[in-house]
């Protein structure tokens, strides 16, 4: 997916692109393949930005050898014949607020400077925050669960999750740290009930607002549409509770009223917050990080003593909550979700499937700044994320009339636009179009 999606961008500059792989023995593993993919695709990105028109990329792949069996080490190299940098400023490149200075680079502005002085207080906050979590029982929990929603216009949410998922914070069951870590190595060799306190911060919180509270929200919203509306609101909500529901992919429904009703999403929080707080307290031991019903019975209903049953007796009692305070706010305040402006004119009824994606994705590509704006194209289970030249050509009214359901900004450079599970599909015809 990485190399597709920069395929477009290496042909623009004529780049020579090798890849090398070398002595795999282990081609399927376990890990953050979101972050993992980031870290490739800003690789890349300098690489293409730094190297000359006809230089030379390479990306090498390499398994190492380790001493453990469970674990393993791989080495990933992405060379280029660009620029480079300094003998004298390689001595000094790991200084804080260290810049080569280069003519050949004093247009590529350097943010990463000041995020030493930015990112310490947060970086001190967030442990903080989790240190605090951690030792105030179930009411820890509430926090936690009404943060991992709250957070997530901004992606922080991440960070909250891995430092419960993968660090002390999460606990330590015999070496072994974080919840999910804890939860994915022993549940089937200690009993249940020794990993209670580990999924209170997993996929078992999520559940009744994924798998009952959205879908009850879901429905106030329909309901609630402008008759003109309707039919695409209906569209629009059936796809988001089957990706909620089923998957626990929440974000095209909660970015459909984020915006819109910004007092929604606070009570939709502070549910979440509650619904990972009773199940805490109610003994519930379903684990791992999804909130769907696949989750629901892998995890919970399949695995004897986890006290399943509490998750729909919870959850019912959360979608109709849902429900009435959702239909109850947009019937006050007159508010209707925005839909997109699709409207079929002349002979577009009449286009193939692929052709009215390859229109829509000539339209993203106008809104993200044109062709010449874009570097690289990648996307997620949800959202098409983009590294673009300058955001200032980024048109977001005419994203907005593309289908998305909202826009996150994370960096200068960086934006992703929310499109839900059809994304996919999108992502492939902006890169199809980008490579004409």
């Amino acid at each position: 997916m990485i190399i597709s999606s920069a395929k477009p961008v290496l042909d623009e500059h004529k780049h020579n692109f090798d890849i090398r792989i070398n002595h795999i023995e282990h081609e399927d593993v376990c890990g953050d393949s979101l972050r993992i993919q980031q870290v490739f695709v800003n690789l890349m990105s300098n690489a293409i930005k730094y190297t000359p028109d006809g230089g030379n990329i390479t990306f090498s792949i390499e398994e190492k050898p380790n001493g453990f069996s469970e674990l393993g080490c791989y080495e990933f190299t992405i060379e280029d014949n660009g620029i480079g940098m300094s003998p004298e400023f390689q001595k000094i490149m790991f200084d804080p607020f260290s810049r080569a200075d280069d003519h050949r680079t004093t247009r590529v502005q350097g943010i990463g400077l000041v995020m030493p002085l930015i990112w310490e207080p947060i970086s001190v906050g967030i442990d903080g925050l989790g240190t605090l979590i951690h030792s105030a029982g179930a009411f820890g929990v509430f926090i936690f669960g009404t943060l991992e929603r709250l957070l997530l216009p901004t992606g922080l949410h991440h960070v909250l999750n891995s430092l419960f998922r993968t660090t002390p914070l999460g606990g330590v069951y015999d070496g072994v740290e974080g919840c999910l870590n804890i939860f994915l190595q022993y549940v089937d060799k200690v009993p249940l009930s020794d990993l209670r306190q580990y999924t209170q911060f997993l996929g078992q919180g999520k559940m009744p607002f994924m798998m009952f509270g959205l879908p009850g929200a879901a429905l106030a919203i329909y309901q609630t549409s402008p008759k003109e509306k309707k039919e695409k609101v209906k569209a629009l909500m059936i796809a988001g509770v089957a990706a909620s529901f089923v998957s626990g992919i929440t974000e095209p429904l909660e970015f459909s009223f984020m915006f819109m009703a910004p007092v929604l999403f606070v009570f939709h929080s502070i549910m979440a917050g509650i619904s990972f707080m009773l199940m805490s307290v109610l003994g519930v031991i379903v684990g791992n990080t999804g909130g769907g019903i696949i989750d629901f019975f892998i995890w919970g209903v399949f695995q004897p003593g986890s006290h399943w049953y509490w998750i729909p007796i919870v959850g019912i009692p959360y979608a109709f909550i849902y429900y009435f305070v959702f239909k109850w706010y947009l019937t006050r305040k007159n508010l209707s979700i925005d839909v997109s402006d699709d409207e079929e004119e002349g002979g577009s009824a009449s286009l193939s499937v692929d052709e009215k994606f390859r229109n829509l994705a000539t339209t993203v590509i106008d809104g993200l700044g044109g062709f010449e704006n874009i570097i690289v194209v990648n996307n997620c289970i949800s959202r098409l994320r983009v590294d673009v030249k300058d955001m200032s050509l980024v048109k977001e009214d005419v994203l907005k009339k593309t289908g998305s359901l909202g826009i996150v900004k994370p960096s200068e450079s960086h934006i992703q636009v929310i499109y839900g599970p059809k994304v996919e599909k999108i992502a492939d015809a902006v890169r199809a179009v980008l490579k004409y």
